[in-house]
């Protein structure tokens, strides 16, 4: 797709956009069931976000083949079994010990 289409204030191109975002709008209301891309943690006093839950959740998904979409902080998949399964392995990885973990 060209760049001068999906970016473009070109009235002209204003019915393929509408067409476009319908489109993706249809696709990703396939996808219900949320995990958060974002854990927090408490340290030194202070909410900080925990750099290991992106790479927990990230290798999860790698590992486990499903279908999933990132929109606005969350990774949504269209069945709760299949998030059920990412979140379990990601759980996993998480609280198991790696040597990452101290630089998070």
């Amino acid at each position: 797709m060209s760049k001068r289409i999906l970016f473009d204030n070109d009235p002209k191109h204003d019915e393929i956009r509408a067409e476009i975002r319908r489109r993706n709008s249809e696709y990703i209301e396939q996808f219900q069931y949320r995990v958060p891309d974002t854990k927090f943690k408490i340290k030194d006093g202070k909410r900080r976000k925990d750099a290991f839950w992106g790479y927990a959740l990230s290798t999860a998904l790698k590992e486990v083949t499903v279908e999933f979409v990132t929109v606005n902080g969350g990774v949504f998949f269209m069945s709760e079994q299949e998030r059920d399964i990412v979140l379990k392995h990601a759980l996993n990885i998480y609280e198991a010990p790696h040597p990452l973990k101290r630089h998070c």
